[in-house]
């Protein structure tokens, strides 16, 4: 078996992220974890606030937290997660101008 180079090895590496990631995007209706904010996002939207806040006890592995936050920024929302804690703020940063 030859050993590889530090430059070769990181390639592979990001690529087997990526192959990771889209793993999850394609389940990723059935994700428990999106199923949990997509409901708090519902229960937030109808008490009129315009941001909620999601905690797991348990944090997802980074390939399923980067797949979670491109599904829902994908969607529009604002949304950024912290040790476990996703936040998403339903107010557009910059609204488009009336004519």
């Amino acid at each position: 078996m030859k050993f590889i180079g530090a430059k070769e090895a990181l390639n592979l590496s990001n690529k087997n992220k990526e192959r990771r990631v889209e793993y999850y995007l394609d389940n990723i209706e059935n994700d428990r974890k999106v199923n949990k904010i997509k409901r708090d996002i519902e229960k937030a939207i109808l008490n009129g606030e315009k941001e909620c806040q999601t905690v797991f006890w348990k944090k997802p592995n980074n390939e399923r937290r980067t797949a979670i936050l491109k599904y829902f920024s994908d969607l529009g929302y604002d949304i950024s997660s912290h040790n476990g804690i996703y936040y998403v703020d339903f107010v557009q940063l910059h609204p488009t101008p009336r004519l």
